[in-house]
Parts: C-alpha cells; structure tokens; sequence
C-alpha cells in the first residue's frame, strides 16, 4: 500500500500512511467508474494528463456529477472525466490507475468525506490526488 502525504490547506504537509478502507480491498477484481472505460482506453493511447472525478452537485451551477462529466468530456475529449455517484462508496470501484494524477470534484463533501477520497484514490494506484471543496478548501494527497 502507498504512503500519502496531504497538505491541509495551511502549507504544511502531514505525512501518514493510510489504512485501506474495507470497501478497497476487493475494488481491484471490481467494476469501473462511469466513464472509466473511457479514462483506461485514452490512457492506453498515451493521451493523458489525469483525470477529473466529479462528486456531488455543483453548489453555483446545480449540474450533479453525471452533467459536469459529460460536459468535460464533450469539451476535452472523451476519457477526461469519471463520476462517483451520488451514495457510492470510493472504494466500490476499480479505479483506472496509476495514471499520475486525479483531480476530483468534491461537493458536498465533508473533511472526513474529502480525507476518505483522497486516500482511498492514492491506494488505488494513483501518484497525486488534487481534492477540491468549495468548503474545506483544496486538498493534496501524494503517495510516497
């Protein structure tokens, strides 16, 4: 499992090392994300800079997570984006991964909700995880 490491906002980074959400352990043998087909083929064709996950609806415009990843899609190109439905745990999905960084989208989310994201995506392979919240602000988690 990797170590992450977060900033929580105040410039100072917190090292820990996660402990594997239950839901996790079984993800990898797992169904992907919406549009995580999509993320696994433009990553296969070297066409990749990171995904987006969009969590939660957009507290200005009120488009809910399946609207704004098929608007991203639409506008970067199809594999840009992936959805965590709403009620959906983190870890029931085998997320496309490593693939470096993912930003992901987080409203509505608590702290504890946001932490739980972050670390639950670093242990499922990726490098960086860039959380933003309008009310916690944005988060980084970096495997070590």
């Amino acid at each position: 499992m990797k170590v992450c490491r977060h900033c929580d906002g105040s410039g100072v980074v917190v090292t820990s090392k996660p402990t594997r959400p239950p839901a996790v352990r079984g993800a990898a043998a797992g169904k992907l994300p919406p549009f995580g087909r999509e993320v696994e083929a433009r990553a296969g064709e070297g066409l990749y800079d990171g995904p987006t996950v969009f969590c939660g609806t957009c507290p200005q415009t009120e488009d809910d997570p399946w609207q704004l990843a098929a608007a991203y899609n639409a506008a970067l190109g199809s594999g840009a984006a992936m959805v965590l439905p709403a009620g959906d745990s983190v870890g029931a999905y085998r997320w496309p991964a490593p693939l470096g960084t993912v930003t992901a989208c987080a409203a509505g989310f608590d702290r504890k909700a946001v932490d739980d994201l972050g670390r639950a995506l670093i242990a499922a392979g990726y490098d960086r995880v860039r959380v933003l919240h309008s009310m916690v602000g944005p988060r980084e988690f970096l495997a070590e």
